[in-house]
């Protein structure tokens, strides 16, 4: 399991080299039940202080039991999407009747169309909002003026070497790990991030009960992107398919910016590339005993049986000794391609049905079990196509999910019908002008001469 989750703060009183910073905090959060400040406060300072954990710390108490409900920068951030997520969300009460705090991370790059009117939404949630908003950022400058001037500013400082030092001493302790001090000293150096200080000692504690100043000296922290960069993807992959040392993975993995659920779908996908027969046959008996270790992690919420998941989809990957040499072009996961048609299907027909309900004043559920599949068979001809968008104000990409015809063909047939009203409208304006074109009288069929 990763160590940053295990060893997460629970209470405030765990915050590490921001005592004060999380007592602000929490009374900003009493201030707020008894409404006597502003809705919303800011959380910044650099990286890996802690700010994140003392929400949800915070958030947890026994006192307070709020629920958090956050978005982050991974998420979209128009106004729409946050209008949709946390808009309603900050009006309501969940169904325990839980309290709740909105936490928008990594405020600061609120910026660029991805997050166009996302600070108008902000704005919006907090002067309306029945709950606590929090907003986490790195740097305050780059907040905009408007949302930062309806929030509590709280300041996160650098932690201490020292502070650093005592935390890695105390997880050691529990994980039964002896220590040279200068190497708990060496990583606190090298770390005023208490979040990589931490992964830093599991990649290096790997395989061993001591940890001496050799196994930093030889350290070095590899950085990755993530599975969506070529480079970062041909390194991890390369390292499971193409070598026999498992060692080096939970290095890796710790820094890989996945998730092992998503991590066992791109395994998945390149196995094939690698292992033939029996040896593929070995590979994905390891990779199913892996995805039903990380079945019973959401089934039992024991994320202890990560490790156990990690190690088989890795290290027991790299089991099989026959392996096609040469240069593999890895693939995303096909699975995830099929997913997102899915879901863009499944939004496309909701909002036919909802064009249904509003036109013939019905609502969503007969829309979608008595109109729907009586329209599905109008869709018999172009004519018929051409009148069921006109009255439901349907777009090409709809009309092709509902009458089940490709949307190249349905896109043909609405650019023939846009250029044969242009030209009836072009030939009556001519007439009307009086400019239309003279004829002959040999144009006429012969029985009109």
């Amino acid at each position: 399991m990763d160590w940053t989750e295990k060893y997460r703060p629970k209470t405030a009183k765990e915050i590490v080299g921001n005592t004060k910073a999380a007592e602000g905090f929490k009374r900003w959060i009493k201030d707020f039940e008894g409404g006597r400040v502003k809705k919303a406060s800011i959380l910044y300072g650099p990286p890996g202080v802690g700010k994140t954990s003392c929400v949800y710390a915070i958030a947890g108490e026994e006192e307070h039991k709020y629920d958090v409900i956050e978005l982050n920068a991974s998420d979209q951030r128009t106004y729409k999407v946050i209008k949709r997520m946390a808009g309603s969300t900050s009006k309501t009460s969940s169904l325990e009747g839980k309290k709740k705090i909105i936490l928008l991370d990594e405020a600061d790059n609120l910026h660029g169309n991805a997050d166009r009117g996302g600070a108008k939404a902000i704005g919006e949630i907090i002067m309306g909002t029945r709950h606590p908003v929090v907003l986490v950022a790195n740097d305050l400058s780059k907040i905009p003026t408007g949302v930062k001037n309806r929030c509590k500013k709280i300041k996160f400082e650098q932690i201490k070497k020292s502070s650093i030092s005592k935390v890695l001493i105390d997880i050691c302790e529990r994980e039964n790990i002896t220590f040279d001090e200068d190497a708990i000293e060496g990583i606190s150096e090298k770390n005023r991030d208490l979040r990589a200080a931490i992964n830093d000692l599991q990649a290096i504690s790997f395989g061993k009960t001591h940890i001496g100043v050799d196994d930093i000296s030889v350290y070095e922290r590899d950085v990755f992107l993530g599975m969506n960069n070529g480079e970062d993807r041909s390194h991890f992959l390369d390292a499971i398919f193409r070598n026999d040392d498992p060692k080096p993975l939970l290095k890796m993995v710790i820094n890989l910016d996945e998730t092992p659920e998503d991590l066992i779908q791109w395994i998945n996908e390149n196995l094939f590339k690698v292992y033939w027969g029996n040896d593929l046959i070995l590979a994905l008996d390891c990779l199913s005993r892996a995805d039903l270790y990380l079945g019973r992690v959401y089934l039992n919420q024991n994320y202890g049986l990560w490790r156990y998941a990690v190690d088989l989809m890795t290290a027991g990957i790299q089991l099989p000794k026959n392996k096609r040499h040469g240069d593999i072009d890895y693939s995303r996961p096909s699975r995830w391609n099929t997913l997102g048609r899915a879901k863009r299907s499944k939004k496309i027909g909701k909002e036919v049905c909802y064009k249904i309900s509003k036109r013939y004043n019905i609502s969503m559920k007969k829309a979608k079990m008595n109109a729907l599949p009586y329209i599905k068979k109008l869709c018999t001809d172009k004519h018929t196509l051409i009148g069921i968008k006109k009255e439901l104000n349907l777009k090409e990409e709809e009309l092709a999910l509902i009458s089940g015809i490709k949307k190249e063909y349905i896109d043909n047939i609405f650019k023939e019908k846009t250029k044969f009203d242009e030209n009836t409208k072009e030939k009556a304006i001519k007439e009307k002008s009086g400019k239309a074109e003279q004829r002959s009288i040999s144009d006429f069929p012969p029985y009109i001469r």
